[in-house]
């Protein structure tokens, strides 16, 4: 083989590395701004009416688009959870008496009822406790939107 042919495989083999190497980065920078993305959310919740408006806003774009990182469908359901769990036992319930808050809660139990049933997240022996709990939540959310 001519040393033409060596630079040439040399060549082709220091693209393909190259490639492979960018196409790595673009990858984990994507997974990183998603993780980003999804801290913003979660940061949000824990503000008033409006921040945690948006921050369910942007939790149904990531589930939606099926850009919810990686292993965290739990968190986020827990997360979810507790923010319901606030808004319908605080005051008892009192928050709920604002629409926006009761729009919120509603929002975030159809989010929930999203990732349960697209088996996003799965625990042994968690469905009887889920669909109570949700029922409980449900109903809580109805009596002080009816």
């Amino acid at each position: 083989m001519s040393s033409g042919a060596y630079a040439l495989i040399g060549t082709a083999v220091g693209a393909l590395i190259t490639a492979s190497l960018s196409w790595t980065g673009i990858r984990l920078a994507r997974e990183q701004w998603r993780t980003d993305a999804l801290l913003r959310a979660m940061g949000h919740m824990t503000g008033g009416t409006q921040a945690r408006n948006v921050g369910i806003s942007m939790v149904d774009a990531m589930v939606t688009t099926k850009q919810l990182p990686p292993n965290t469908a739990t968190v986020v359901t827990g997360a979810l959870w507790n923010q319901l769990i606030y808004l319908c036992e605080t005051d008892g319930g009192a928050k709920l008496e604002r629409e926006h808050e009761a729009d919120n809660a509603r929002r975030m139990l159809r989010l929930v009822d999203s990732l349960v049933s697209s088996r996003s997240v799965s625990a042994p022996n968690v469905d009887a406790a889920f669909d109570h709990r949700r029922a409980r939540l449900a109903a809580e959310i109805g009596r002080h939107t009816s």
